[in-house]
């Protein structure tokens, strides 16, 4: 039987550890290595998938809450949902998954039934919009457990006060995000001021117009260079991008990017990870930058045999 030398194993356990977390901080990089943080002066971010995690089950119960809103919205219009809620809520988390929300699918769905009755998008967006969110601000009060929290992003949520300008800019509605934020207990960062929801915004999406973000630029005093847009739906970041803003995806629940789209600069898996990269960046800028041995001669009071034992203490 060999004997077991439990240092070599260590060292080597240890190397190991740092190999693959030096691996994953060149990915992390990589990954955002079209972001400047040179120019970022004020920080855009969405909320559901970007503040916590989006589970697959916060999807699932969000189009719980839909289903129960459209059977109401229809029952006011004489009409009958011929399927099951579970049926129901399945068309809206497939229309999340391949179209970034629910109501694609499920105003197609409904149209499909009685023509030209419904508008989800549209004239009855608002009615959905307040009805769904009150619903789910009801459940996270009732579930402790309803938010993920990170010390990642906790420790983001401290670096982005260096920024002069941070907001909120959510298809969900105000109260819903201060919901969010009063659990994550961070109202000192985000107020009445800097949180913008649909309803703020005129029901203006994201995904299909550059208002809310001129009107929270015009807001904050700032250019679209000098901003940072951060979501976890790419179609999202289509308008801020052709303004000029900088734009990071979440990950999230979704694959990696193998690609990343040209109105995109940087993706990562979580909100924790662009903190780190960020905080890198920081410690990068503090670090005393090496002088040049020709600098060091031209310094007053060196001379020339300070140098020489100096050469001898680099070879020797």
């Amino acid at each position: 039987m060999s004997s077991h030398d439990p240092s070599q194993s260590d060292g080597t356990s240890l190397e190991l550890g740092q190999s693959a977390l030096s691996a994953i901080f060149e990915k992390l990089h990589a990954s955002l290595a079209g972001v400047d943080w040179t120019k970022v002066k004020g920080v855009i971010l969405d909320l559901d998938g970007v503040f916590y995690t989006e589970t697959n089950e916060h999807i699932k119960g969000v189009n719980v809450f839909m289903v129960k809103a459209l059977r109401s919205l229809a029952s006011q219009r004489g009409h009958l949902i011929p399927i099951s809620d579970g049926e129901l809520a399945q068309i809206g988390v497939e229309s999340y998954h391949e179209h970034g929300h629910s109501y694609d699918g499920l105003d197609a769905y409904l149209n499909s039934l009685y023509p030209g009755e419904f508008d989800l998008l549209g004239s009855d967006f608002e009615h959905m919009h307040y009805l769904v969110h009150n619903e789910m601000i009801k459940q996270a009060a009732k579930d402790p457990d309803y938010f993920d929290e990170t010390p990642e992003r906790a420790r983001f949520f401290e670096l982005i006060k260096k920024f002069d300008h941070v907001a909120i800019l959510t298809h969900g509605s105000v109260d819903w995000a201060k919901a969010v934020v009063k659990h994550l207990d961070i109202q000192d960062l985000f107020t009445d001021d800097n949180i913008y929801g649909l309803e703020t915004v005129d029901f203006e999406r994201k995904d299909s117009s550059d208002e809310p973000f001129i009107r929270i630029l015009d807001d904050m005093g700032l250019k679209a260079e000098d901003a940072l847009f951060v979501d976890n739906t790419a179609n999202n970041h289509k308008h801020p991008h052709a303004l000029g803003i900088q734009t990071i995806w979440i990950q999230g629940i979704r694959k990696m990017m193998d690609q990343l789209p040209d109105y995109i600069d940087g993706q990562a898996p979580d909100l924790g990870d662009i903190g780190t990269h960020f905080e890198n960046w920081l410690w990068q800028q503090a670090e005393p930058k090496p002088t040049s041995r020709a600098d060091e001669k031209d310094q007053p009071g060196t001379s020339d045999s300070d140098q020489s034992e100096d050469n001898q203490s680099y070879t020797s």
